[in-house]
């Protein structure tokens, strides 16, 4: 019932996922929002959500190519680092089972966040860093209500942070740079 209308689904926001397993203790909201828009297109008809978790996937794919090229690697290396991605087994459940649809949404606002993070964080400009920050903690929400792994994002943009961000000049504590 909670995928059945746009109201279930908005519904989920209160609700645990799914609704009635509170002990199971899990909260996905847009999952169970995104699964409302396929209900609304194609009723129960499980093809119509497996196609949603190929486009989904495909984007995802798409933006793991864009991430290996701001992470400097060729074009060439980069479409190899998208094509294993896009190719490997692990994928697979949460590719071929409509259920998978939680980890496909998640991982997918995750590395739209490190993009985010990565366009401007190298900028010296307070107000590029500032929407940088900004567009990167509306991701990690998005990633949050699709399944509560996308709560690891600030751990990875700390790193990347510490890792592809140069220290600013004359910096040489950790926090100033920070």
């Amino acid at each position: 019932p909670s995928i059945t209308s746009f109201a279930g689904a908005a519904a989920a926001f209160a609700l645990p996922f799914p609704p009635g397993q509170p002990e199971r203790a899990l909260y996905r909201p847009l999952t169970a929002a995104s699964y409302a828009l396929d209900y609304a297109r194609a009723g129960l008809d499980a093809r119509a959500y497996h196609v949603t978790n190929v486009l989904l996937y495909s984007l995802l794919v798409l933006l793991v190519y864009r991430l290996a090229l701001v992470y400097g690697l060729g074009s060439g290396l980069a479409l190899a680092t998208a094509c294993l991605f896009a190719a490997h087994p692990v994928h697979c459940d949460a590719v071929d089972s409509i259920a998978g649809r939680s980890e496909i949404l998640s991982l997918l606002f995750v590395v739209a966040a490190c993009l985010a993070f990565l366009r401007d964080a190298r900028s010296p400009d307070a107000a590029a860093l500032t929407k940088a920050n900004l567009a990167s903690a509306a991701l990690y929400a998005a990633a949050c209500l699709s399944k509560e792994t996308g709560s690891v994002l600030p751990a990875i943009l700390l790193v990347h942070r510490l890792a592809l961000c140069p220290r600013p000049t004359g910096q040489t504590a950790l926090g100033a740079w920070l």
